[in-house]
């Protein structure tokens, strides 16, 4: 797994992408990434896990466990570059709104 805290919407390979804005001073931040055959699974700093179905995510599902394998972790969401495809933040993050 690589990290990358490049401020600019790029990649370490120079590909552009358009996520949402990450507030660092929020504690939805990601500590690691990883996948089962079923579920995406992720894990905050704050100490809370979260799992997603992968059927959620299509692509991600018709990928390979090595694909799947290869991700990145960046200030703006989750990127797996051999399949250039990205979720952002909050894709996998509930958000809570005010009540």
């Amino acid at each position: 797994m690589r990290r990358w805290a490049d401020d600019s919407h790029s990649s370490p390979n120079g590909k552009m992408y358009h996520m949402s804005i990450f507030d660092e001073n929020k504690t939805d931040q990601i500590q690691a990434v990883w996948c089962t055959d079923t579920r995406l699974l992720v894990n905050l700093v704050d100490g809370r896990q979260i799992s997603v179905p992968l059927w959620k995510f299509p692509w991600l599902s018709e990928a390979t466990p090595s694909q799947r394998a290869k991700v990145e972790i960046g200030h703006f969401g989750i990127h797996w570059p051999e399949l250039n495809k990205n979720i952002p933040l909050d894709g996998v993050v509930p958000v809570e709104t005010p009540a």
